[in-house]
């Protein structure tokens, strides 16, 4: 499996047999430092948690989408509660 981040167009994973998609959510970015990370993290927790590929890519572009909300790369983290 590979995950791609691809800034504000959006984000993939890649396995042998699918290729999953996603766009950015529409929000508006006040600073972008964090975001790669922010993704890596959410969607590497939904697989830890036995999440689908598709739940996983979902889990980092909804905590990737917060963190470029707030200023600084930890202030828009989300819990797993907030995420689900």
């Amino acid at each position: 499996m590979v995950a791609i981040t691809n800034g504000r167009d959006g984000a993939h994973i890649l396995t042998q047999d699918q290729h999953l998609f996603s766009p950015v959510l529409n929000i508006t970015p006040v600073d972008e430092t964090g975001a790669g990370d922010a993704f890596g993290s959410a969607s590497l927790s939904a697989l830890i948690l036995k999440n689908s590929l598709q739940t996983s890519l979902e889990w980092g572009i909804k905590n990737s989408a917060s963190v470029v909300s707030k200023m600084g790369a930890k202030n828009g983290i989300l819990k797993i509660s907030q995420i689900r």
